[in-house]
């Protein structure tokens, strides 16, 4: 099929206002588009869901439902020409670097907005209560960029509890541990498109085990929302070819402080009892 997103430009530049109306709208929020019911797509655009499906026919769909997905797999996959590589490339040399800074800044806020907006209270509550209530240990894992996530939840995480493990990146030492994991465990997995093979493997190798699974991850979520427990999306959006970490970065600031405050008086001592042994190590912080 040919790629939908070049002929959505098309229709920027068409003769019918209202398809004008929708390709622009759905190219200035196409992260957004991509998980949006064709009511909710219309009612931000201002026009009938009438005129929606008839712009997905026009281009050659069916109906709303395969324009999407046939969408959504090209944003995903950063098969389109609007990935985050090619727009790069096409605007950052004409923007000076107080416009870049303010644009970047600008996206780093809406990828927390919108993580924010779009967060189940229900999952964080469940989130929560996993890792007060584990039986045994609590993991944190995330190979390639994501391990800088997981390393940090470490940090914030190890004062507040008994057991918490982190899982390195090297093959071997990341293996190890999944040999005694079981259903007494928690694991908070993040991973992020393109999903790495590697990932993907641990996931599914951890949850045969019985461990309950906290995704932390981003849209969309059906290829591995049946191995986590609790799903935690974020939004990535960013001005740079790599995704933006600063919605997951606030999901573990946000945990972290609950965990704090639910259980001050033990957060407090365990954080005074890791803070001497720093000390008396001469361990940097």
């Amino acid at each position: 099929m040919t790629r939908v997103m070049p002929e959505i430009e098309k229709m920027t530049r068409g003769k019918n206002s209202s398809f004008q109306k929708v390709a622009s709208y759905i190219l200035s929020c196409q992260d957004e588009v991509i998980f949006m019911t064709l009511d909710k797509l219309a009612g931000n655009i201002g026009v009938s869901t009438t005129t929606v499906l008839r712009f997905a026919r026009a281009l050659g769909f069916e109906g709303y439902r395969d324009f999407q997905m046939q969408m959504r797999n090209e944003v995903v996959n950063e098969v389109s020409i609007y990935s985050a590589y090619s727009r790069l490339n096409e605007k950052g040399e004409t923007r000076n670097s107080t416009a870049l800074l303010q644009e970047t800044m600008e996206l780093l806020l809406k990828s927390i907005r919108k993580t924010f907006e779009q967060m189940n209270p229900g999952m964080l509550k469940q989130a929560l209560t996993l890792f007060r209530k584990a039986a045994g240990n609590v993991y944190l894992c995330g190979l390639g960029s994501s391990f800088a996530l997981a390393y940090l939840a470490y940090t914030r995480m190890v004062p507040l509890r008994k057991n918490v493990r982190l899982f390195y990146p090297d093959i071997a030492e990341t293996m190890d541990p999944v040999l005694s994991m079981d259903e007494d465990d928690v694991c908070f997995f993040f991973i992020f498109h393109r999903y790495h093979k590697r990932s993907l493997q641990l996931l599914k190798e951890i949850f045969s085990r019985g461990v309950r699974i906290v995704l932390i991850t981003d849209y969309p979520v059906d290829e591995i929302k049946t191995y986590g427990q609790v799903i935690l999306p974020c939004f990535v959006e960013s001005t740079s070819p790599k995704n933006s970490l600063a919605g997951a970065v606030g999901i573990i600031d946000y945990l972290c402080a609950a965990l704090s405050l639910e259980n001050k008086k033990e957060a407090l001592n365990r954080f005074a009892s890791v803070n001497k042994l720093y000390e008396e190590n001469d361990i940097a912080r």
